[in-house]
């Protein structure tokens, strides 16, 4: 019994408790009128919803007992106002007994039926004595919930304008005067009649009872259904009063844990194990208790249970044991289902009442679940009057507020951390937001439940959380590293754990060119030239379109694509190129647009930054030089009317026609106005250098050469750009052999021009001084 959960019965009454929990296949009742619940139910209709129920449960095999029984009415149940509320039904085959089912009728439900006979049945004689003996009057049963169930006695020889109600199940009394109002009436109560719990010496004297394979129920398991074998203890006087449920059922969870490794629990058995937890949890007798020949009841704050339990466990050698309560708005379903799935019985305890039974103001141990028609808990009950085990439909309304008490054995290891991230996603695992992170924490099965969980981020300092769910933001873009663990009550750390999270909000920075940069172009295929930097998650792709046209698809970047303006092109025509970049996070750049106008016949070619390597020049042999262009060959044919053609050439009316032009300044990095642009493209002209990189092709003027370079470069400079030096097979210099530049190096040693360090190094990697070229030069053009 709960000790501050006693509401009023006038409140009670109030209340249409839809639940039943029986022994032996007992479960609540489904509404039979399929799509409706019925406000009235017509008698008409009562035997055939009887019928179908039990053609139901047997066609299911549910009940296969059931199998061409026959339903007949039996008792009528009606509310304090004199209106029936309810028909029970036997269920019999031949002269059998095989249960009963109650009709809620303002529903038109079954809210109650049983495998086992009417409880109105096994009470009746006696309470039909009781009625002799206070010369009153039996005036039926009277039905507010499936477990409120009373036999009505009206007046006593002292006062007819009372009236008692009658557990049909439990025998307990209760006085109601004559505005239907609950009273205390001081009346005698015979012996004959006393509380069912005296009749049972185990009760009474304390016997003790171990748990034994005859006081195990079988365990169960399937897909829908499983059932520990836990120990049944009953309660038992102590003190003047019931040992009290918590404590008992406390106590059965000991007995559980003893089978399971841990025999020092009920070293002094399970009655002294019993009377402990209930010193420690603070039970006091409540009710009219006089002795243990009338015993009042034990009542107990739940949530004391828990402290008493690990109190009890360290000391008798288990100090790891741990066990946890859940309030009423902390206990659920799931959590049960949880704990009895990893094998853990726990108590399940109601508040309400008076009438106090195993339902309203009670605790029982929870052994299992069955989710076949619903939630329904599996509880084993600790009053004998009740024994057996029950099936309770967690959402039902016909037991108040739960709470849990668990017992877990002793926790070694260590809670995991999960982590998720929520921010706009952006692409290769990369956010374009800020970033908040929700780490969460669960401990093993069984386990003392998380403590803490810690985290820093980017190697600042660390957070505790007291608690298995935490979240923050991270700010900024970059890369964030965060590193994480949880500990659980048992102090076990889990291994430090890092998620790394790239942030990036901002686009590339890019532009692009068309042919270099140039206003005009002599063919629609033109080349792109890109130009974009990302300094975060880097530069992934671009995409390309011609005017207002449709992109291409994303490709991954180069640095440049050959692009058709048009797939018939217009001479004249000025054509608009877009491009459009992408970095690794999915930020895009604006539409960067370029323009280029189209000269498929120029009067005569025409550029500041190119010259012209061949083509077929116009009429009347004209001048083939001009200051911009050098001619390098031509097939010497005159333009004619009309047009002439070769296998490489076209001449028509007098216009430039198959030509080729390449950059007058070949490299990228080396404009006309730079002091040494002339030397450097003479050089490349030459062969003597092919620049530091390609694609772009780049000269990398301020970069200093290497004396592995000078050998090459001095050596071209001085037999021509195809020259290339005989292979050596020994080496005057000793730190040579191997190196790309080794045949040069000893060619420039066997013509003299260089003779090394004093210690028979050339030392290729080093850096060339003005005076060590000055040397090269005039050694090796021999000059005065």
């Amino acid at each position: 019994m709960h000790r501050y959960l006693t509401l009023p019965f006038v409140l009670l009454l109030a209340v249409a408790f839809m639940f039943m929990g029986m022994p032996e296949n007992t479960v609540v009742g489904e509404n039979i009128v399929s799509g409706s619940v019925l406000a009235e139910c017509p008698s008409s209709q009562w035997q055939g919803i009887v019928d179908q129920f039990v053609r139901r449960e047997v066609q299911k095999g549910s009940i296969l007992a059931w199998a061409h029984a026959h339903v007949i009415p039996s008792y009528r149940y009606f509310n304090l106002e004199g209106r029936q509320v309810a028909q029970e039904f036997d269920v019999k085959r031949k002269n059998e007994d095989l249960g009963y089912l109650i009709l809620y009728l303002p529903e038109c439900k079954i809210v109650e039926f049983s495998t086992v006979p009417s409880p109105v049945k096994r009470n009746l004689a006696v309470t039909q004595r009781l009625a002799r003996y206070w010369e009153s009057e039996l005036k039926g049963l009277v039905y507010l919930s499936p477990l409120d169930k009373f036999y009505r006695l009206q007046g006593v020889k002292s006062d007819p304008s009372k009236f008692a109600l009658v557990g049909v199940e439990d025998r307990q009394i209760y006085w109601f005067d004559s505005n239907n109002q609950l009273i205390y009436f001081n009346v005698e109560i015979p012996k004959f009649f006393s509380s069912s719990c005296s009749s049972h010496s185990d009760e009474q004297s304390g016997v003790d009872r171990q748990s034994s394979s005859s006081q195990l129920f079988s365990p169960v398991e399937s897909a829908t259904k499983k059932v520990l074998s836990v120990p049944i203890y009953y309660q038992f006087c102590y003190k003047g009063c019931l040992v009290g449920c918590t404590p008992t059922a406390g106590g059965t969870l000991l007995g559980y844990w003893v089978d399971k490794g841990y025999p020092n629990l009920l070293s002094n058995g399970s009655q002294a194990a019993i009377k402990s937890l209930r010193d420690r949890a603070g039970t006091s007798c409540c009710g009219q208790a006089t002795s243990c020949g009338n015993p009042g009841l034990g009542c107990t704050i739940y949530s004391k249970l828990s402290q008493a339990l690990e109190s009890y466990c360290n000391d008798k050698g288990y100090p790891n044991f741990h066990s946890i309560y859940y309030s009423s708005s902390d206990a659920s379903f799931a959590k049960l289902k949880n704990e009895i799935n990893k094998g853990y019985p726990l108590v399940v305890s109601f508040s309400g009442g008076p009438p106090y039974d195993w339902l309203h103001g009670h605790s029982n141990t929870g052994v299992g679940y069955d989710t076949a028609n619903g939630h329904y808990m599996i509880l084993q009950t600790n009053w004998r009057k009740y024994g057996g085990q029950k099936y309770v439909l967690f959402e039902s309304n016909s037991h108040g507020p739960v709470f849990f008490n668990t017992l877990h054995p002793p926790d070694d290891i260590s809670p995991s951390t999960s982590v998720m991230l929520s921010g706009t996603e952006g692409e290769n695992g990369w956010y374009r937001s800020n970033v908040q992170v929700t780490l969460s924490a669960e401990d093993n099965s069984g386990g003392t439940g998380v403590a803490q969980i810690q985290y820093r981020v980017d190697g600042g300092e660390w957070h505790t959380v007291n608690d298995s769910v935490t979240s923050f933001m991270l700010v900024g873009d970059g890369g964030h590293q965060v590193e994480y663990r949880a500990r659980d009550k048992a102090l076990n750390w889990e291994k430090l754990k890092q998620e790394y999270v790239g942030i990036d909000t901002l686009p590339p920075e890019g532009d692009f060119q068309i042919n270099y940069g140039a206003g005009s172009t002599l063919s629609a295929l033109t080349t792109l030239n890109f130009s974009v930097v990302d300094n975060l998650s880097g530069v992934w792709q671009v995409r390309v379109r011609n005017g207002s046209g449709e992109w291409t698809p994303w490709q991954f970047m180069n640095p440049s694509l050959n692009w058709l303006l048009a797939p018939n092109p217009v001479n004249g025509t000025t054509y608009e190129v877009d491009v459009q970049y992408r970095d690794k996070a999915g930020n895009l750049t604006d539409v960067i647009a370029k323009q280029i106008t189209l000269h498929l016949y120029p009067d005569q070619p025409y550029s500041d930054n190119y010259a012209l390597q061949r083509s077929t020049f116009g009429a009347a042999a004209t001048d083939a030089s001009s200051s911009h262009y050098h001619l390098q060959g031509t097939l010497g044919q005159l333009s004619l009317a009309g047009m002439t053609n070769s296998s490489h050439y076209q001449i028509q009316w007098g216009y430039w026609g198959g030509r080729t032009f390449e950059p007058l300044y070949p490299f990228v990095d080396v404009t006309p106005t730079y002091w040494a642009a002339d030397y450097i493209t003479r050089l490349y002209r030459a062969g003597v250098t092919g620049g530091c990189a390609q694609n772009p092709l780049r000269y990398c003027p301020g970069n200093p050469v290497t004396r592995a370079q000078m050998a090459k470069f001095i050596l071209k400079g001085e037999h021509g750009g195809d020259y290339e030096p005989p292979h050596f097979t020994t080496y005057t210099f000793t730190d040579i052999e191997g190196s790309w530049a080794a045949d040069w190096i000893e060619e420039l040693y066997q013509e003299g021009i260089v003779n090394g360090y004093s210690d028979g190094t050339y030392r290729p990697n080093n850096k060339v001084t003005r005076a060590q070229m000055a040397k090269f030069i005039v050694n090796a053009f021999k000059l005065p």
